[in-house]
């Protein structure tokens, strides 16, 4: 019955007295918690008021009734702070990629992906949530889009990866190995290489024609506050939203001969 305290007090404001109407509008501002005698002399009316008030909300007496509402004011702070500390975090991941973004890289991205009409991507874990969502973007622009999340899919690829093949290498913190020798091995079979991560230092830079740096998180969001794909996934939106404007007419093209071929069946 009280798991919203205070929405059981607007319940039942229809029901109060004018003074307990005040009382009320006390406990719903999220005030301090009170003695019912520092709370009487505070509101200027008697105790028993207060245990009036108290009583037509259900409640035995003043006691039971302010323990639930202290822990309702410590539930509200530690949900708050929850709050606070994502709205932070999510702050911070915008300043971090807007820090490293290079619109020469994502153009030269845009033009690999323009020239390209068979794209593989390869990540584990989140990275390879983040790559679908890349695969549900391009793929209504007309590219074909193969995820791939496990190593084994990426050495039965490797055979028929050559100069004309493009693979998108999704590792946040740069430090997979099987991120790393799958950009090895396709580099070394003459595909055009994109990594990206957050990680300045990783192997994965030099084994790729071109890194897109996203923000890193740091350690409250890597334990689980914040999905492990945003960052990705907001260098994809900067890579869909720069891709569909410099090739708009290409774009355009596509969705009518889809909705052409759409229309003949």
């Amino acid at each position: 019955m009280y798991r919203d305290l205070f929405l059981v007090i607007k319940s039942y404001r229809f029901k109060f007295t004018n003074v307990e109407k005040l009382i009320a509008d006390y406990f719903l501002k999220k005030k301090e918690p009170l003695t019912i005698d520092e709370l009487a002399k505070k509101l200027f009316i008697s105790p028993a008021s207060i245990t009036r008030f108290c009583k037509k909300l259900g409640f035995n007496n003043y006691k039971e009734f302010i323990y639930l509402y202290k822990e309702k004011l410590n539930s509200i702070e530690i949900e708050s702070a929850t709050f606070n500390n994502i709205q932070q975090g999510y702050l911070n991941i915008l300043k971090d990629v807007d820090e490293n973004f290079d619109r020469e890289v994502l153009i030269n991205v845009c033009e690999a992906i323009h020239k390209k009409k068979i794209i593989h991507l390869f990540g584990l874990g989140s990275s390879g949530l983040a790559a679908d969502d890349f695969k549900f973007r391009f793929s209504r622009i007309g590219k074909f889009i193969e995820v791939i999340k496990d190593y084994n899919s990426v050495r039965m690829l490797m055979p028929i990866l050559n100069k004309s093949s493009l693979i998108f290498i999704l590792s946040l913190r740069g430090k997979s190995e099987d991120a790393i020798l799958a950009a090895k091995n396709a580099k070394a079979k003459g595909a055009t290489v994109i990594s990206i991560t957050s990680n300045h230092k990783s192997e994965l830079i030099k084994y790729s024609d071109h890194t897109i740096y996203t923000a890193k998180l740091d350690k409250v969001d890597a334990m689980g506050n914040i999905s492990g794909q945003i960052p990705l996934v907001i260098s994809i939106d900067l890579i869909y939203s720069l891709y569909v404007d410099k090739y708009k007419n290409a774009v355009k093209k596509w969705f009518n001969t889809e909705k052409a071929i759409n229309k003949s069946k």
